[in-house]
C-alpha cells in the first residue's frame, strides 16, 4: 500500500515534467513524434479493454505501474498540442494541462487524504490463492469519517497458459459486513464451488456468529 501511494505520488508529480522533456527533445523529429504517440495510444488502448475486460495482472504494483501509463498518454497528447503549430490545438492542450494537471498537484497536496482514501478502496485489504488459480481478494470498505460498512469480495482466476495474468470471475459487495478476522475461503474444484467463511461482528458491541457464503462458478 505504501509503495503504491508513493508511484502514485510520483507519477502525478513527476510525469508531466517527464513527458514534457520527451516532446521538447523530439519536437524537430516529426517520425519519432509521430512513434510515440501511436505507442503511447496503442498501449493505452490495450491497457483501457484490458480493464473493461476485468483482466490484470497478479501484482497489484504491476497493475498500477500499467495504469499509470494512461496518464502518462494523456501527458503527450497535452505537450503534443501545446507544441502544435493549431492555434486551436494549442488552446485546447493549454485549457487540458491546467485543468489535468491542476487536480494533480491538488490530489499530491490538500487532497492527499482524499487520495489516500480512494486507493484505500481500490487496494485489496487480504489476498488468498486457492488451487486452480483460484484467487480471492477482500476489500474493507468504509473508513473513520464515514458511517458505512461493508466488505467486498472479488474472485480472479488466472490464465494456465499465463500465470501472470488474472480475470475476474465474480464481485460481491456485502453491505454492514464487518468480520473479526481476514475471510476464510475453501474451493471445490470438483464441484466448483467457492465457500467464504468469517465471524461476523456487531458494530458496537462483543456480540459474534458465523458467517458464510456460497459462490457456484
Amino acid at each position: 500500500m505504501e509503495m503504491i501511494f508513493s508511484l502514485t505520488l510520483f507519477v502525478l508529480l513527476v510525469y508531466p515534467f517527464i513527458t514534457l522533456e520527451v516532446i521538447r527533445r523530439n519536437r524537430s523529429k516529426p517520425i519519432m513524434c509521430e512513434r510515440i504517440l501511436k505507442f503511447c495510444i496503442s498501449t493505452t488502448a490495450i491497457i483501457v479493454l484490458a480493464l473493461a475486460l476485468d483482466i490484470s495482472t497478479t501484482s497489484e504494483l504491476v497493475d498500477w505501474i500499467l495504469a499509470s501509463s494512461i496518464y502518462f498518454t494523456c501527458c503527450i497528447l497535452i505537450w503534443t498540442a501545446i507544441y502544435d503549430r493549431n492555434g486551436l490545438l494549442k488552446g485546447i492542450g493549454i485549457l487540458c494541462s491546467v485543468v489535468v494537471f491542476g487536480l494533480a498537484l491538488l490530489s499530491c497536496t490538500i487532497g492527499i487524504l482524499g487520495l489516500g482514501l480512494i486507493m484505500g478502496e481500490v487496494i485489496p485489504d487480504n489476498r488468498i490463492s486457492l488451487q486452480d488459480g483460484i484467487i480471492v481478494k477482500e476489500y474493507y470498505n468504509g473508513n473513520a469519517i464515514s458511517d458505512s460498512r461493508a466488505t467486498t469480495i472479488e474472485v480472479f482466476q488466472t490464465i494456465p497458459w499465463l500465470p501472470v495474468v488474472e480475470w475476474r470471475k465474480v464481485k460481491k459487495r456485502y453491505e454492514w459486513l464487518e468480520l473479526k478476522d481476514n475471510v476464510q475461503a475453501d474451493f471445490d474444484a470438483s464441484k466448483q464451488i467457492l465457500t467464504l467463511k468469517g465471524i461476523e461482528t456487531t458494530p458496537g458491541t462483543k456480540q459474534y456468529k458465523h458467517w458464510q457464503d456460497i459462490i457456484i462458478f
